[in-house]
């Protein structure tokens, strides 16, 4: 039988218990957790202010446990029992504004510039395509990291304080966790989606530096076409960022999500595989757009939202 185990730490002090804690972390960034506290005496909410540091770990005792959050307090309850919402390290970037104009520099480069007065390990930022002029007025610094993202065709988000700026689904992994119907998955909710919503992308990218000029790109032979305008793409890279979108919006295969138990652990834009004797079509490797986790008193499970297939 398998033993719940978990940590929870809240500015350094430990909580024994915990009633509920869900969490959700996802290609887009801005992972969130809810923790639900039961009746701590003589604990009061000022006790646990703003910006306090979170860390949950949690697994079974047979396997150990992971860090599956690490962030800080952005909100408590004011009542008994607590509960307590955290963020990761986007807490950092949601709250300054700025207004600033960012000239020969590449993605990367800014999002160093911006993310050097935190704890923010940017050891893991792509250098990305190079900016030749771009202004943002009044804009909150985690804005700037978004949409520098779209810009390059990046994902972008937090793996503890380690920021991400990628492609999507680079990450390196060193075991594939597999996951096998009537074995370790409890829920299935895949589904086969044989018609994407388009067959082509257009790709339309003015030149902000005042040259006038602009580039348009295109992939695929359809129909049902999708146009999408982005900036400061350089003449070189724009039919590869066309192919890019185009395997990324155009995907037609299973979709959906599998519910199991907590072990193994899984994180969003990495792989799965999943195994289904009953419908082995369904077999194969899946990269992971989204996870959402709840640990308590009814165990710990894992919702686990897949993308595409890998190749």
């Amino acid at each position: 039988m398998l033993c719940l185990t978990h940590k929870l730490s809240i500015g350094g002090y430990n909580f024994p218990a915990v009633n509920q804690v869900n969490w959700t972390s996802s290609r887009e960034g801005g992972d969130t957790i809810t923790i639900k506290l039961p009746k701590y005496k003589r604990l009061s909410y000022r006790a646990i202010p703003e910006g306090t540091k979170v860390e949950f770990w949690c697994g079974y005792t047979q396997y150990g446990m992971n860090l599956e959050f690490e962030g800080f307090v952005r909100e408590v309850s004011p009542t008994q029992p607590f509960t307590i919402i955290a963020e990761d390290y986007f807490y950092f970037l949601r709250r300054e504004v700025i207004s600033k104009t960012f000239t020969n520099m590449t993605c990367g480069e800014i999002i160093k510039y911006i993310c050097s007065p935190y704890p923010i390990d940017t050891g893991y930022i792509h250098s990305g395509i190079k900016i030749k002029n771009r202004n943002y007025f009044s804009k909150t610094k985690r804005f700037i990291v978004k949409d520098l993202a779209t810009l390059c065709g990046f994902d972008v988000f937090f793996v503890g304080s380690v920021l991400h700026f990628e492609k999507p689904f680079s990450m390196t992994q060193k075991s594939i966790p597999v996951f096998t119907f009537g074995k370790n998955v409890i829920e299935d909710d895949i589904y086969f989606s044989p018609d994407p919503e388009y067959d082509k992308i257009i790709l339309i990218s003015e030149q902000t530096d005042g040259s006038g000029m602009v580039y348009t790109a295109q992939y695929g032979n359809g129909q049902r076409v999708k146009t999408m305008y982005i900036e400061d793409i350089p003449q070189n890279e724009i039919k590869s960022r066309a192919k890019e979108l185009y395997d990324e919006i155009t995907y037609n295969g299973f979709k959906g999500s599998i519910i199991t138990f907590g072990y193994p652990s899984v994180m969003h834009s990495t792989k799965v595989k999943i195994t289904d004797d009953r419908y082995p079509e369904k077999n194969g490797y899946y990269y992971v757009d989204k996870v959402e986790k709840e640990y308590g008193s009814n165990g710990f499970r894992q919702k686990i939202y897949i993308g595409k297939k890998a190749s």
